[in-house]
């Protein structure tokens, strides 16, 4: 791995916290003005490498860490400052996209599925292409704890997620 990818791979890493992440991000303002201004406007996208495994057997580790460096660096270019990317855990990654509606949402793993799907791996003669899936899901602000909250959130986007590979991957699906 390169410096940058090294960078922005530990930038990610080091944001993914999981739920945790989420909650601390509801808990900034859980009764501020930028509650109403975020209600039903904050989503959680989960972007899961399609058939990540296959590129590891065939193409070896380290052309896998390559594809997770390019496609965190692609995720970063997509997102606007204040959004929250963050690797969720092996080929999994969440973007927390405040202020987000159902067609910004959209639009942002659209862009990032057609980046990643655009991009050719290539290692010892062998090549691939990429393609990602993603689950989208908007927060319903409750009286629920902010753990409660977070978890619901987070297994709704993961099921959205799951309807996307279940409709043959490379999709972008809501809850």
């Amino acid at each position: 791995l390169s410096m940058q990818d090294e960078f922005v791979m530990s930038q990610l890493v080091e944001r993914s916290s999981r739920v945790k992440e989420l909650q601390l991000f509801l808990k900034l303002f859980p009764n501020s003005s930028l509650r109403e201004r975020y209600q039903k406007k904050l989503a959680l996208c989960m972007v899961d490498i399609d058939r990540f495994e296959q590129i590891n057997r065939t193409m070896g580790y380290d052309m896998g860490d390559q594809v997770l460096c390019t496609i965190a660096g692609i995720i970063k270019q997509a997102v606007r400052q204040y959004d929250i990317p963050c690797r969720f855990g092996g080929e999994e990654f969440a973007i927390i996209l405040p202020d987000t509606d159902k067609t910004g949402a959209a639009a942002v793993c659209e862009r990032i599925r057609q980046d990643v799907a655009a991009c050719e791996f290539t290692r010892n003669q062998m090549s691939t292409h990429i393609t990602l899936s993603s689950g989208i899901a908007f927060l319903k602000y409750s009286d629920a704890p902010l753990e409660e909250q977070a978890e619901q959130l987070v297994s709704q986007a993961s099921k959205a997620l799951g309807q996307a590979k279940s409709a043959g991957r490379n999709k972008v699906a809501f809850a």
